[in-house]
């Protein structure tokens, strides 16, 4: 389901050892009402959050860029991988150890209820400055920021008053 009032993804997931909620943006920037997005980062956010329970999850990252046309060459540096394929350029923030298995990069880890762990990916073109890795609070920031900024189009742009207005979000 979407947050309230926001197009921020909320999907939760349950299995024999507990639950989590995988929470999905694109991180919207600095900018409100009908400017939102305009300087967007460029960045897709993910973060997993046990709310029950302890579960084993598997991150996978393979971009394809050019179509699938270009392999990315992923360079490791510290919190995450950096990816080049083409004239394209990501870097990938992770708070888990990821490996390199051919064309896309992968980790396993464990959640327990309470704990959690926020991915990033940010796109740059090669000839504009580097992509950055980003540590968990500056994620958990652009996800709060991304969801004020939603809310507050949502507030500026919903504002039906009818007869279906219990309906209408």
């Amino acid at each position: 389901m979407y947050r309230e009032r926001t197009m921020i993804l909320e999907t939760t997931f349950t299995s024999d050892g507990g639950t989590v909620v995988l929470t999905g943006a694109m991180a919207t920037g600095h900018n409100e009402g009908h400017a939102l997005g305009a300087q967007a980062p460029h960045v897709l956010l993910r973060k997993v959050e046990c709310t029950a329970g302890q579960v084993e999850l598997e991150m996978e990252c393979g971009p394809v860029p050019e179509y699938g046309l270009v392999f990315p060459i992923f360079r490791p540096v510290e919190g995450g991988m950096v990816a080049r394929g083409g004239a394209h350029v990501l870097a990938l923030s992770s708070p888990v150890p990821l490996e390199e298995a051919r064309a896309e990069v992968r980790a396993l880890f464990t959640l327990r209820e309470g704990e959690s762990a926020a991915f990033a990916l940010q796109y740059r073109p090669s000839w504009r400055k580097p992509p950055r890795i980003f540590g968990q609070e500056d994620i958990d920031g652009m996800l709060e920021e991304t969801t004020e900024a939603w809310r507050n189009w949502s507030k500026e742009h919903q504002n039906y008053d009818g007869p279906w207005r219990d309906l209408v979000y």
